[in-house]
């Protein structure tokens, strides 16, 4: 019977992992379509508490054109084309904040005499308004030469909205080319800093992202390499004064160990994470085109990307051209890639967590070109989505002159027999000899059998960055008593206590706070542990921080249950040699259902956890898998479910 009841939850597994799509095309002019550069062409936003995300996207024609869609994908709006002070707009960038309503940062040439070239932002205020209503202002910087690429991002972290650019321009009769780095805000106020110059015949291509501290990242291709830059993080006080940010050590190549052919980067922050891909060469070293990707974390400095040899490459075959990659916050990454037949003929790939390459476009009539994404990871108390919204444009083969741009939504549930956690918007490391860099006071570490504990007489004190205001977040924290004497204490974000912590000598618990949002109006949430009793405060192991998935614009309100304790599962004896006892506080959902994992990540098995007379709710593993084998010794990982609520466990069988 258990072998039939594992069989039905891999199929029912099988059938939720399949993807959900939704599919819209719009006829468009030909032209450049979704443009390929740097540029967010698709984005997502929040909608209000409890309905569906807004979707927008544009692409570039002699005036860029726009839609969206206030259903996350299932139905559209538009195409919609806004009618800008300036007649011809190039290389749009889309911005949308949390208030669902387009932010669009473009080059133009002004209708001054003479004509000068420069930045212009538009903002749509109101969908139910016509496309005239626009709030338009700049341009942000005039030059005496012809526009290049680029690529800006929105930013609201300072407190009100910023936008952060980077561009290239070509000075009349001039030989050079130069990179400028831009900010400004919606009053008007901005400033621009000379990254670097090259010789005219080389292009940029910049792209730019920045991590919600409002610390700016930027990649660029210049003389065959894929070069990138950071800067210090950035205030509106620095925008109104023109004070520019420093920028962090010379810019350094990322594309070390492929000798050329780099170009065409795309860079994605998430979190603590920065992601870049690009196109380079093949694993031949011809200039044929494959998708490189590496990654690097920002607390780290000097600045170490990974891999730290050749560059990841995730494209289809070596053989085929493979071409403008967009990032999607790490876990995903689509691209153009050439197909055998037809000849000359491209479809869109996309890459996902766990898997090889898969054609996401199925149009042979079609050159699918220029792909950009919008990608949304799971968040907490989701199950574990990635929704993949992608935009691309589609050269038609049997009618020249006429281009279609096409949008597909996916929905990817990556195998749970590969990685258990939701992915941590940030984690501290516990229990080392050197502090975290997040650490602000302890006394110094102990390592037990089965933990690496963080300890300090009084208290501890920890500094949680990145945190964006208009987001929600969960803190993973693990109280680990190794000692022979009770210890109780209470944790406190912000000057608010959010829990009281009692621990039994030898004794584990791992809880879920929800974040005040007032704790990080700034970015920035302050963590203390306040022994009450007992020999010390400790943590143990790491504190993660994961997206919540209410992401309502916060105005320092709590949210959701707004730092009250949420229940957690435990594990007695832990390790054990017999039985392990799961656990789980009273109060929850009639049912709950505990998954018991090896260290690989294979399902061995499934227990149902049934009420006491407390309230609590009691599962007894007996070291046996499905089949009725007893596993072998070592660390297995317990996921316990109960409605939306989810906690896990490391248990130790000896």
């Amino acid at each position: 019977m258990r072998s039939f009841a594992f069989l039905g939850l891999i199929v029912a597994l099988g059938i939720l992992a399949a993807p959900a799509v939704a599919e819209q095309s719009w006829q468009g002019y030909y032209g450049n379509g979704t443009n390929p550069n740097g540029a967010r062409m698709i984005q997502v936003s929040p909608g209000q508490a409890g309905s569906a995300p807004w979707v927008h996207g544009i692409w570039d024609v002699s005036t860029f054109t726009l839609v969206y869609s206030s259903d996350g994908g299932e139905s559209w709006n538009g195409p919609v084309t806004p009618q800008p002070p300036y007649p011809n707009t190039y290389y749009p960038a889309l911005n949308v904040p949390v208030d669902g309503h387009p932010w669009v940062c473009y080059w133009t040439i002004t209708a001054f005499d003479p004509p000068t070239d420069g930045l212009c932002l538009g903002v749509w205020r109101d969908h139910a308004t016509p496309p005239s209503n626009w709030a338009w202002r700049g341009p942000f910087l005039s030059t005496d030469g012809s526009a290049g690429h680029v690529s800006a991002v929105l930013s609201s972290t300072g407190g009100e909205p910023m936008v952060y650019a980077v561009t290239s321009y070509h000075p009349y009769q001039s030989l050079y080319q130069y990179l400028m780095f831009l900010a400004f805000d919606t009053l008007g106020n901005s400033y621009s800093t000379l990254l670097t110059g090259s010789f005219a015949g080389q292009a940029f291509e910049p792209t730019i992202d920045y991590t919600p501290g409002d610390i700016v990242h930027i990649a660029y291709q210049k003389d065959g390499q894929i070069w990138y830059v950071y800067s210090s993080p950035i205030t509106p006080e620095q925008i109104r004064s023109s004070v520019p940010p420093t920028w962090y050590q010379p810019a350094q190549p990322i594309s070390q160990g492929l000798s050329a052919y780099n170009r065409h980067a795309s860079i994605d922050a998430d979190g603590e994470y920065v992601y870049c891909s690009w196109r380079g060469p093949n694993a031949q070293g011809q200039d044929i085109g494959d998708v490189r990707r590496k990654w690097r974390y920002v607390p780290q400095s000097p600045p170490l990307w990974w891999p730290t040899g050749d560059p990841e490459n995730v494209s289809q075959s070596p053989a085929d051209e493979s071409d403008y990659p967009q990032c999607g916050t790490g876990t995903t990454t689509t691209w153009q890639e050439e197909c055998s037949e037809p000849v000359d003929h491209t479809e869109v790939y996309a890459v996902f967590p766990g898997t090889g390459p898969g054609r996401i476009s199925s149009d042979p009539e079609f050159n699918n070109l220029w792909p950009q994404n919008a990608v949304v990871n799971p968040v907490m108390p989701e199950p574990w989505s990635i929704y993949l919204h992608a935009l691309w444009s589609q050269d038609d083969l049997s009618y020249p002159y006429t281009d279609f741009i096409h949008y597909k939504r996916y929905r990817y549930i990556p195998s749970l027999l590969g990685k258990l956690e939701y992915p941590t918007y940030l984690k501290v490391e516990l229990g080392e000899s050197l502090p975290s860099p997040y650490c602000v006071e302890r006394e110094g570490c102990k390592v037990y059998d089965d933990a690496r504990v963080d300890f300090g007489p009084s208290r501890l004190r920890y500094v949680l960055p990145y945190l964006d205001p208009s987001h929600g977040y969960v803190a993973e924290c693990i109280s680990y008593n190794g000692e022979k004497t009770a210890i109780t204490q209470r944790v406190e974000i912000g000057g608010v206590m959010v829990a009281r912590i009692k621990l039994g000598p030898a004794s584990c618990d791992t809880f879920r706070v929800v974040i005040p949002r007032a704790a990080y109006k700034d970015t920035r949430a302050k963590v203390e542990v306040v022994r009450e009793s007992g020999p010390f405060a400790c943590l143990a192991n790491t504190i993660k921080v994961y997206e919540k998935t209410e992401r309502q614009a916060g105005d320092g309100q709590f949210a959701g249950l707004g730092g009250q304790l949420q229940r957690s599962v435990t594990a007695a004896p832990n390790p054990f040699a017999g039985r392990c006892h799961l656990r789980l506080d009273a109060g929850l959902a009639a049912s709950a259902t505990a998954r018991i994992h090896d260290a690989s990540g294979r399902l061995v098995r499934t227990l149902v956890l049934c009420p006491e007379a407390t309230g609590s709710r009691v599962a007894s593993w007996d070291g046996d898998d499905e089949s009725g084998r007893a596993v072998p010794a070592g660390v297995y990982y317990c996921r316990v479910t109960s409605g939306g609520f989810s906690s896990s466990v490391k248990v130790v069988r000896r």
